[in-house]
């Protein structure tokens, strides 16, 4: 079974990469400046968040993500307005995973943090902390807690989701993956027009076409000249190029029609009165190839079904465990409700 990264929507920021804006031509504009509305924005099982503390996240988000992009004040309060919300709840879930491990007494060794630390910001961990706008504290707090929230999310999320995945449950996600991809046929075809205003001479010349055809066992490519010398003023012949078609892209009528014929063959002439006119046309059909497109094997499809049935149960077993957790601690009685408008990250021009 291909192994699957460790859950880490609870301690991460792609959810904000994939949501942020383009920042590409913002460093040609006015450099403005960034107004904070400093606030305690959530108390978490004695620990107070505010806007200063979301603040230092996202820094370290954007400097990591956005190098180019760091003295730029548009581009870092765009990002702060469109974050701050994820990053608090964040935020407040990792202190509920925090205090869960608190009671579980889960530990992390200082030398696993320091191996981190030397693997995140690499040898010279002072010149890349100043870059990131981070003491070597705050550093190593971070990266603590999320060794910490990982580690809780693989015992109480990843560990269940596992045992959900099952090889019943895989292949009848492939039963379900067949029933939406069904094998599809591609067509390779054309068509013989032959359209006259006397009716009478149209389905005649149509059943020697269709005799000479059959007999000579040719495409109608190889039969061209021939046909060209049945054409006269009475009489029209039209060969169409060579179509190639989805059954989506078939009309049930053409699909019929082609269904019943083998590759290389002709179908009888096709007879079609129009309305509006006096003229009769009937049509020859020629089957020049037909291929069949299968689903993906069972085998193949495996790897990627099992991944995404693992991630939609680390998802719903992810938010069972925050549910039980504000639950258990109380959060939602200590919740801080802030005014419905409150915005804490504006620009303001110098």
């Amino acid at each position: 079974m291909k192994l699957l990264k460790l859950f880490l929507s609870l301690a991460s920021f792609s959810f904000l990469l994939a949501q942020s804006p383009d920042f590409s031509m913002l460093n040609e504009m006015q450099q403005p400046k960034i107004s904070i509305k400093n606030a305690v924005l959530a108390k978490v099982h004695g620990k107070t968040i505010t806007v200063l503390d979301i603040m230092k996240k996202m820094d370290y988000a954007f400097y990591r993500n956005y190098p180019d992009l760091a003295g730029s004040e548009p581009a870092k309060c765009q990002f702060y307005m469109a974050s701050w919300k994820h990053v608090l709840n964040e935020m407040i879930n990792t202190q509920l995973i925090l205090a869960d491990a608190e009671d579980k007494e889960l530990k992390i060794e200082d030398a696993e943090v320091r191996k981190e630390m030397e693997s995140r910001f690499g040898p010279n961990i002072m010149l890349s902390l100043d870059q990131y706008n981070l003491t070597y504290d705050e550093a190593w707090n971070m990266l603590k807690e999320e060794m910490i929230v990982q580690r809780m999310s693989w015992f109480r999320v990843n560990s269940k989701a596992l045992q959900k995945v099952t090889p019943e449950n895989i292949r009848s996600a492939y039963k379900n993956y067949l029933a939406i991809n069904p094998p599809e046929k591609k067509w390779k075809y054309q068509v013989l027009t032959i359209k006259s205003h006397n009716e009478e001479i149209a389905e005649k010349k149509a059943d020697e076409i269709y005799q000479l055809c059959s007999l000579e066992k040719k495409s109608p490519e190889d039969l061209r000249n021939q046909l060209k010398k049945n054409s006269d003023e009475n009489l029209t012949i039209q060969l169409s190029t060579l179509y190639t078609a989805d059954d989506s892209e078939l009309s049930e009528k053409y699909k019929s029609i082609l269904s019943a014929l083998d590759a290389s063959s002709y179908s009888k002439p096709q007879a079609l009165k129009r309305q509006k006119t006096s003229e009769t046309s009937y049509r020859i059909f020629y089957l020049d190839e037909i291929s069949t497109k299968n689903a993906a094997s069972f085998e193949e499809k495996y790897n990627e079904i099992e991944n995404e049935l693992l991630q939609q149960a680390m998802d719903q077993e992810s938010k069972n465990y925050v549910s039980k957790l504000r639950k258990y601690y109380e959060y939602d009685h200590q919740k801080i409700e802030l005014p419905h408008n409150f915005e804490p990250f504006s620009i303001e021009q110098r």
